[in-house]
Formats: structure tokens, sequence, C-alpha cells
């Protein structure tokens, strides 16, 4: 099982309402059924951080994968450890600990202290400062305000919503935000999207009374500005409003289901539950929606797992088996035996066709706040020729089995890996490698751009599933030469794959179009435009040359319109 702590979920609700506090802390302190694997409060921190070391070099589940150098971590943070101890200096012990979890790319890590006062004090008098912002990547390269907040630092000096921010302390934007921590994400960051991401967010943050000096070009402007702000305490707003992941109200009613005016089936699940009772509500909810679905003949269902925390790995297994007319595999689930010393299969899981059977379109939406178990959906969707992922970001990129808990000295616990979700092949899946790429990558990523950033963050508009029901009409509802068009355009696998140096793409049409391709990173950064012209009908191939470009996962994109549709590759050097 893919397990998540409740621990930050409960920093939020000391925020928010009496009523969601008690609804909510019942549900999650009765299914919160980790095990913890030792209690070290009558030892000494360092000889605790041996402890845990120890464990973790032991039975993490993917050291190999994610070539986790623990000789190196040990010698980088045990020095830190021990003057902390040697100080009497707990809070200096506690972030210590949690840059050492927090050099392990894998977002089921945690290092949380069981006082919620002292979790948000302390996450206060690091970052308690705002400068009355946040950023966005656009897909062209840009760096913009997504967020300006009224009668912010930023917003005082001028700011608006969709400037571009151009340098930060005198750097450029891009190295500015490489500089960025996210020591106080709720965990680290698996893939270098959701990094990424973090660092859009906690740029924007300071400490109370810090200076930043801020180059940026708000809309429709010619001329730059240069202003220097100054951080101050807006009780962690512009922390909440960027926050990925559900809110309390999300675990109070986690399945939401109806007929949207576009006339296509919309699901909205927040988490699959980590009790029996709570996992059979939600599978219930979910076969409850599908039948009126089916009954009310709708032609597309939209699964919206953007913000999903995670569960028991049946459900989704379930849920995906009524978009599956024969069985197929799901994962092998692996965990480690301390016996072998090795990570065994303990059980495999199948998704089985469920009743009734929904044969239309259907799209999922994903995001970095559907991680562990809540990727699962689209991990399965995305193999049905039916089935699309569609969204701005990939999933977080953690799927694998998060049931270690670890008690360390000061009230601290430390939540790690300790088994792995593998394909039928015995792979790794969807968790993210060394390279930090991972996670269920969108066969269409909706535009980041002016445009739509205004939609989102001013008129307050969801331009993903706006965008879904746009391509679900073209598929769904055209009747004319149109639909099939775009139903038969056909954007292969790059050969070879992975490649050195060069590669080739090949695409079919079933008419003439005008086509553009394009080649992005991970992060959505565009990295060259291969095509960009009308094209006739037919087959045809192009060569990438991608020397210069270092190792990694790539994705290449092809658009005919409003049709879009994508396809990883990877470069070895």
């Amino acid at each position: 099982m893919k397990k998540k702590s409740f621990l930050f979920v409960f920093l939020i609700l000391t925020l928010l309402s009496k009523n969601i506090i008690v609804k909510a802390s019942e549900q999650l302190f009765l299914e919160r059924q980790n095990e913890h694997n030792s209690n070290q409060n009558n030892i000494s921190w360092t000889t605790a951080f041996d402890n845990l070391h120890a464990v973790l070099t032991e039975e993490y589940a993917f050291t190999d994968w994610k070539q986790i150098d623990w000789p190196a971590l040990y010698a980088k943070f045990r020095p830190q450890i021990n003057a902390a101890e040697a100080a009497n200096d707990t809070n200096a012990y506690f972030i210590a600990l949690r840059r050492y979890v927090y050099s392990i790319p894998d977002g089921h890590m945690e290092c949380l202290a069981n006082s919620f006062d002292y979790m948000i004090n302390l996450m206060e008098e690091h970052i308690g400062g705002s400068y009355g912002l946040a950023l966005i990547g656009l897909d062209d390269g840009r760096t913009v305000a997504s967020i300006v907040t009224d009668n912010g630092p930023a917003a005082n000096a001028g700011m608006k919503i969709g400037a571009e921010i151009l340098q930060w302390n005198g750097k450029p934007i891009d190295l500015a935000l490489k500089e960025v921590s996210e020591l106080w994400g709720y965990n680290p960051s698996a893939t270098n999207e959701v990094r990424r991401l973090r660092q859009y967010r906690f740029i924007g943050r300071d400490l109370i009374g810090t200076e930043a000096s801020i180059t940026f070009k708000n809309p429709s402007e010619t001329s730059n500005m240069t202003a220097v702000l100054t951080a101050v305490n807006d009780n962690l707003e512009t922390y909440w409003l960027t926050h990925f992941y559900p809110l309390p109200q999300d675990y109070i009613e986690r399945v939401k289901y109806e007929i949207l005016d576009s006339g296509y089936g919309y699901i909205k699940v927040t988490s699959e539950g980590f009790s029996n009772d709570v996992c059979q509500w939600v599978k219930n909810k979910f076969k409850e929606a599908i039948e009126y679905f089916v009954d009310q003949n709708i032609p597309a269902v939209i699964l919206d797992f953007r913000r999903n925390a995670g569960g028991f790995d049946e459900v989704p297994a379930y849920m995906t088996g009524f978009f599956y007319d024969q069985p197929a595999h799901y994962e092998h689930i692996t965990y480690y035996n301390k016996t072998t010393k090795d990570f065994e299969i303990t059980a495999t899981l199948n998704i089985e066709p469920q009743s009734p059977y929904f044969g239309g379109r259907v799209v999922v939406m994903v995001g970095p706040g559907g991680i562990s178990s809540g990727e699962g959906p689209a991990m399965a969707i995305q193999k049905l020729p039916q089935g699309q992922v569609i969204s701005f970001y990939a999933s977080n990129g953690s799927f694998g089995m998060a049931a270690g808990n670890y008690d360390m000295p000061c009230g601290i616990t430390v939540t790690y890996t300790n088994g792995q979700s593998l394909d039928i092949n015995g792979k790794i899946q969807i968790d993210a490698d060394a390279s930090g790429n991972g996670g269920v990558i969108p066969d269409i990523r909706v535009s980041i751009n002016d445009e739509t950033v205004y939609q989102a963050f001013v008129e307050g508009k969801d331009v993903e599933l706006n965008f879904v029901v746009e391509t679900l009409d073209q598929l769904t509802k055209i009747k004319d030469d149109q639909a099939t068009k775009y139903l038969q355009i056909q954007l292969n696998q790059n050969y070879p794959n992975p490649f050195n140096s060069s590669t080739k793409i090949k695409f079919t049409l079933p008419q003439s179009d005008e086509i553009r391709i394009d080649i992005y990173s991970t992060i959505g950064e565009k990295i060259a435009t291969l095509l960009n012209k009308t094209m006739p009908a037919g087959n045809h191939e192009i060569d990438f040359n991608a020397q210069g470009l270092p190792s990694g996962l790539y994705v290449y994109k092809i658009q005919a319109g409003q049709y879009q549709s994508a396809k990883k590759m990877l470069i070895l050097k």
C-alpha cells in the first residue's frame, strides 16, 4: 500500500475553521495506520541519526534507481547533527535532519515534527516573509508573476499579474530560481518539474525584513522596472495559495461527480482512502458515478486526479477496471526482506473488468498534487486506445510503497519508501529516476502562456478542464471530416530510443494540414522547433539532432490546429 503521513494536513487544518478541523481530523486519525519502526527518544541525537541512516541505507527502495550516495550524505549531515546536539539546539537538529531527508528525491520521504505549532512557528521563522508574489514558467521560456497579492510589496511597487520577471537580486531569473531551497515543501521533489514548480513558489518567500531587488516588465509595457521589495508577514498567504495537495475539505468528500454543461461526465477523486471502510466508500461512490454516466449515455468521462494524496493500491486498480474490457497487469508490489536483504515481490495486482463497462473516451487530468496511488489511474488509462492524459504538468513521480515510519528524538518522524511498484516486465514504473524524470507525462500538455495565465489567475477559470472539454468536443461531437482527421493523426515513437546524438520522428497525416513539432524538457521548457509548416497527407519522417543537449528525458509534441499529442524520448551519452 502507498501510505502518506497526515501530519502536514493538520498544519493546514490549524489555519482553517474548527468545523473542518473536527470532521477531517476524525477521519485522518482513524486512517493513520503506519507502523513505526523505532522509538529513539531515549538515545542521543547523533546515535539516532546513525541508526536511521543504517536503516535507510539498507531498506530504502530506490537506492540504485535514483543513484543515492549514502556515504556522501552521511559525511555531509552527521557533523551537522553532532553540532546541533552539542549545542542542544533542537531547531538546528530538525533542520539538519530535514535537509538530510530532502536530499533523497522522493515524494514519499517526509521529516515532520509531531507538534503542529512547532512546525508552523519554525516555518514562519524561515519563510514567514513574503514579497507578495509567486511565479510560473511559460511555454516560451519566460517567467511571469502568476500571483500578486493585494497591497503586498510587489503590488505596491507596481507589479501586475503576468509581469515578466527578468532579474532577481541582479541575477537572471533562471539562475536565481536554481538557488531557491524547497526545504519547506511538504516533501522532497522527485522530478525536475516538481522541483522547479516549488522554486516558483518559494522564491517569493524569505525571512521577514529581507530585501530583494526585482527587475520586471508588466504586460503591454515596453520598459523594465526595478524595485527593491521588503518581505513582510502575510501569515503564509502565498504559501497556501500555491499548495499542490488536497485541501482538508477534500478528505471529507473524496469523490465528487457530475455531468458538465458540455455533456461529459466528470469525476474528481482526492484520496483513495487509508482504511477499509473509507476505501469501500470511495469504490462505491466511483461505481455510482459510472453507473449514472452509462445510464445517461454520456460520450466521454473526465477523471480529475490533479490533487490526489493516494491510499490503498487496490482502489485505483478497481476504478480503472470500469474502462477495461480485458484483465490487465497493474503492478507487482515489492517490499524489502530483511532476511534475504533484497526487494521481493509480495503481491501482484491486476486490473479486473468491472460492471458496467464504459467504452467511451476517457481523459485523466494529473498534476504535482497527484502522488502515490493517486498516479495509478492515469498510468492505467494512458495505456488504453480510448484514453488520454491531458494537463499542464506531469504527476508527482512518487509511486513506491511508503510504509516505513521511523521515530526520532524531539518528537520527529521520518517516513521512507521501502517498496517498489513494478510493471509486467519487472521494471520500476512512474517513480522518478536519477535524472529527475518520472511521473505520468501528459499525452497533451495544456499551453501555459500569457492568455492562460490571465484566465487562470485573474479570471479564476479552470483552464485545464476547459481545454479537456474543447479537445473532447473535437473528438466526440464533431461529425465531419475534421473529427476523422484528428483521430487518424499518428505520432510514432522515435527511433532509435534511447539515442546518443540523433533520432528519427515519424508521423502520419490523413490529409494536408499545418503541422508543428516541438521538443521540450520535462519541466516544460521549449528546446527546439523541428517543424512548423503545412505538410501533405501521408507518412513523414524528420531527423532530430540532439548535439549539445545533456542526457535525460525529453518530450516531443505534434500540434495540428487544436489537436496535440506527445511522446517521450531518452538521450543517453
